[in-house]
């Protein structure tokens, strides 16, 4: 009875997971994270690196600020409200009010959105390449496993036949061929052989280490690397002999940022001439109080230019 109730409650275990999509995806994340990769570590960086996270971050805030620079393009407005204490005796009325836009700067909000989306993309790009970096670094540290596990594979080997040369020499003491000299030549070459084991064994850890830590993993996580053919999981396909000279300067993230910087260094020059164009002023008021020969009183629609001379 006992096998058959373990049964039954595995079964329902498994059957509540399936059920539950978040048990279901913590499942299978975890088993997603046990094996990692080329693609996976990449993946597993872009999801959980902490330098990816930061720039991402600097993203989001170049976006809200372009959003908020738009604001500018909404003209300001001043009401001012006068109320005359002490008046001559023909002002029947002693209050006045007026509502204006001031001086409307329609160049400088245009600019300074076109600047803003500029900005953005410079972010963007500063974005792509920490990923562009953070792949290279993982591409590289997968490569270096790669040769640090087939040096080791070669070392087993060198520290076995060391043995197995200690071994002989050890059987042919006391015999006509016995030579001490020997003898001490091959526990050097052993202990060497074994030392540069255990220096690439270190040195696979390290790396190891460092590949979890750059991809937002805790070095203490059961994961498993799968360094195996890291060539062709790294390059892949991609043959050197096909780029040219043109194709990388148009896929050069810094020769694109350049691009950007040249570009907000020209509209620099532009904006600094356009603050001399005239600015328009709109304004609503009601008739002046202190001007005896107006009758009429109402609101007053008043449209000028503010000119900056100085």
């Amino acid at each position: 009875r006992a096998p058959v109730l373990g049964r039954i409650v595995a079964a329902l275990m498994l059957l509540l997971a399936a059920c539950d999509p978040a048990i279901a995806a913590t499942n299978a994340a975890a088993e997603a994270a046990s094996i990692l990769d080329f693609q996976g570590s990449v993946q597993a960086g872009l999801d959980h690196s902490p330098l990816l996270k930061r720039s991402s971050i600097e993203v989001g805030i170049k976006r809200l600020g372009e959003a908020d620079m738009k604001w500018d393009y909404a003209p300001s407005l001043f009401v001012d409200v006068n109320y005359l204490v002490t008046r001559p005796d023909y002002v029947e009325s002693p209050a006045s009010i007026s509502a204006s836009t001031g001086p409307y700067d329609f160049i400088r909000p245009y600019f300074s959105v076109q600047a803003a989306e500029e900005f953005t993309r410079i972010a963007i790009l500063v974005h792509l390449q920490t990923m562009a970096e953070g792949i290279h670094e993982i591409g590289k540290i997968f490569l270096q496993l790669d040769a640090a596990e087939r040096g080791m594979a070669v070392q087993d080997e060198v520290v076995h036949l060391a043995e197995q040369n200690k071994v002989m020499r050890e059987k042919m003491e006391g015999s006509a061929g016995d030579n001490l000299i020997d003898r001490q030549i091959a526990e050097k070459e052993l202990e060497e052989s074994q030392i540069i084991r255990e220096r690439l064994r270190i040195l696979k850890s390290s790396l190891s280490d460092q590949l979890l830590s750059l991809v937002g993993i805790a070095p203490d996580s059961r994961v498993i690397l799968v360094t195996s053919n890291a060539i062709e999981q790294v390059i892949g396909r991609f043959d050197p002999g096909t780029a040219t000279l043109f194709q990388a300067r148009e896929h050069s993230i810094e020769i694109q940022i350049h691009d950007i910087q040249k570009k907000l260094q020209e509209m620099n020059i532009v904006a600094a001439y356009a603050k001399y164009i005239p600015n328009p002023v709109i304004s609503l008021r009601t008739s002046d109080p202190q001007n005896s020969s107006q009758e009429a009183t109402g609101l007053y629609l008043a449209v000028g230019l503010s000119i900056q001379v100085w």
